[in-house]
């Protein structure tokens, strides 16, 4: 996302691409662009008034690649909480939708997998009762008031 520039976006369609050099699989990838996302790019362009006809090439968000895990690691610390990844954010969002029933290839296809049995391999032998264990755990540590 940090790669994310402004001619990667089809405001029109809402949707955008990461392409081979920037996405994990090295493939092109295109993903819905939803409300909240939409939002976010067109306030980009105003506050930082960037004539996006002009300056197609310009980056969406004018961040260093380390910026989103400093301020993640330092909200942690703050908030007394133990330290994660942001990988793991999304590990415990996937393992919450197969908890409740979301179909395989759904997630897949969010996560931007190549091929479901990626997905299946990580995420399918999740019981509903590890799933659960994980969500409370998880749940209950974002919770804690130290």
């Amino acid at each position: 996302m940090l790669a994310l520039k402004f001619s990667d976006i089809n405001l029109e369609n809402r949707t955008f691409r990461i392409g081979k050099a920037n996405s994990k699989g090295k493939k092109e990838q295109v993903y819905n662009l939803d409300n909240y996302l939409f939002e976010a790019v067109v306030s980009q362009a105003k506050i930082r008034k960037i004539d996006i006809s002009k300056n197609p090439d310009t980056k969406v968000f004018s961040y260093t690649k380390e910026t989103p895990r400093v301020h993640f690691q330092n909200l942690l610390k703050a908030l007394c909480l133990p330290k994660l990844r942001l990988h793991d954010i999304r590990h415990m969002i996937a393992t919450t939708l197969v908890q409740n029933g979301v179909p395989i290839q759904d997630i897949s296809t969010m996560l931007g997998h190549s091929s479901i049995a990626i997905t299946e391999k990580r995420y399918a032998s999740t019981t509903k009762e590890q799933a659960s264990n994980a969500t409370d755990s998880f749940n209950s540590l974002m919770r804690k008031d130290n």
